[in-house]
């Protein structure tokens, strides 16, 4: 059996976003681990979207 996806959640939800330096650390750490998937994890944010303004 032959797993093709792994990979890690990083939860953004809970504190401070990281910065892209550190990001770029994980997302090496990750290469250097062959894993292929990095999830960010996002509760309680609403992005605005143009198309629809009840989002903002």
């Amino acid at each position: 059996m032959s797993v093709t996806e792994t990979g890690a959640v990083l939860d953004i939800s809970r504190s401070n976003i990281s910065k892209m330096k550190t990001q770029r650390r994980i997302v090496d750490l990750m290469a250097s681990l062959k894993l292929n998937q990095l999830q960010l994890y996002i509760e309680g944010v609403a992005a605005p979207y143009a198309s629809d303004p009840s989002l903002h």
